[in-house]
């Protein structure tokens, strides 16, 4: 009957999770084991994966706040970053993570665990210059290459965004010597002039 309870009680917390009754739910934390939070099983996701799959930034913080273990790998063996990325309210959730302290150091060259990889293949082009600007106020390397050499400047000149580009030069990232014979010559021509400005603007800066 005591198990039963308990299993009553954890499903009614989840439920407040994914509707995100905030109210409801700081009631329910009070009288919670922290441990609860962080279970996982084939049945069960742990109380984050519930809330970012739920797209509740706000439940996702108090659970945070509550004891549940920000670090944990999700169900599908990613780090909960990676998870929020996916989700259409990504924004919102990672910017709930990486204010609770979610950490960036994943390996470099993982690529299911890339986050630079992840912005470009998951969010829209008018997003990414938010979702980088994020990782990279965090301190997230925007120069950090994935498992196939490419970084965020490489992914950006695949999209041929010139706003994008204009971004990450003025952001800071690493340009090549020589940039890739097949991107066009007018493109090619607008990111030298880039990294020029930028030049001239750091010399007027240092004077």
């Amino acid at each position: 009957m005591l198990t039963l309870f308990k299993k009553q009680k954890v499903s009614k917390l989840f439920k407040v999770i994914e509707t995100g009754d905030l109210a409801t739910l700081a009631k329910r934390l009070q009288n919670i084991d922290s441990t609860v939070l962080n279970d996982q099983t084939d049945q069960q996701l742990s109380a984050i994966e519930t809330a970012i799959l739920a797209q509740q930034p706000k439940a996702l913080v108090m659970l945070i706040e509550a004891g549940a273990n920000i670090e944990q790998r999700s169900s599908t063996d990613e780090p909960y970053l990676l998870v929020a990325l996916k989700q259409v309210q990504s924004l919102t959730l990672i910017n709930a993570l990486l204010q609770s302290g979610a950490s960036t150091e994943y390996k470099a060259q993982d690529e299911n665990t890339h986050l630079i990889a992840a912005c470009f293949k998951h969010c829209s082009v008018t997003e990414l210059m938010l979702h980088l600007s994020r990782f990279n106020e965090y301190g997230i390397d925007l120069n950090q290459e994935d498992s196939q050499g490419l970084n965020a400047l490489s992914y950006a000149l695949e999209t041929q965004n010139k706003e994008l580009l204009n971004f990450l030069i003025a952001s800071g990232v690493q340009t090549p010597e020589q940039w890739p014979q097949s991107l066009p010559e007018e493109l090619k021509q607008h990111v030298k002039r880039a990294v020029d400005d930028l030049r001239i603007r750091q010399m007027f800066l240092n004077q």
